[in-house]
Parts: C-alpha cells; structure tokens; sequence
C-alpha cells in the first residue's frame, strides 16, 4: 500500500515540478524531495481519514457471518499500510496450527494495545471471527 502510495505521490510530483518549472538551478533539487514527501503525507492523511469516515458506517450489532467482506478488507489495507509507515516486521510461529476451516476463538495475552492488530494481520488469511 505504502509503494502505491509513494509511486501516485511521485507521479504527481513529477507533473507539479514539470508544469510549474520549479527546478531552475542545481539548488532547487530540495523542492522537488520536499514536495513529494508533502504529497505522500497528505495521501497517508486522507486515507486514514477515509478510514475513520468508513468506519461509521459499519453495524456494530450485525453478526458477522461472511469474513471476507469489504470492511475487513479495508481494515487489513489499512494495517499493511500502518506496518509499512512504522517498518514493522512480523515473524509469527505456529499459525499452520490454526484450523482453516469454522469459526474459532484466539485468545492472546495483549502486553500492548497493538497486539490485536498483529493478530488481525498475521490471521489475516484464517477464519478469525
């Protein structure tokens, strides 16, 4: 998600620094490094505000009967992208462990607040309901 990101900010970087002759001398070449780092904040920015505008509208009172739906979709983009930013890298053991088939329940000792995150992510491809 970060080198989506990062490649739409470099497009539009491109095209701004280009139309609007910026670079004029040697000593410019900091405008265009600024300029793209602006564009890939504001991006990050206006997803992350998307996410919390999407999650309005999410029916805490539905039970959930099909976990590939559009909203854990959403939610699991959103993670890698918060991986990425952060460079996290998780390494996880024993998940082949984990049945692929019918519902079941994880139960994690949390040291963290980030610990269900993790969980979500490296379960990402299991039935964690």
């Amino acid at each position: 998600m970060l080198q989506l990101y990062w490649s739409i900010a470099a497009v539009i970087d491109i095209l701004i620094v280009y139309n609007l002759n910026l670079v004029n001398s040697a000593w410019d070449f900091w405008i265009p490094l600024l300029l793209h780092v602006g564009i890939l904040a504001l991006l990050c920015g206006i997803h992350f505000i998307f996410i919390v505008l999407y999650s309005l509208v999410v029916d805490r009172n539905k039970e959930v009967t099909n976990i590939h739906n559009s909203h854990r979709a959403v939610l699991l983009y959103t993670l890698k992208l918060y991986f990425q930013l952060a460079q996290v890298k998780i390494r996880a053991t024993g998940v082949d462990k984990v049945p692929d088939d019918g519902k079941f329940l994880f139960v994690g000792n949390h040291i963290s607040s980030y610990d269900p995150m993790v969980a979500l992510w490296t379960l990402r491809k299991k039935n964690l309901a």
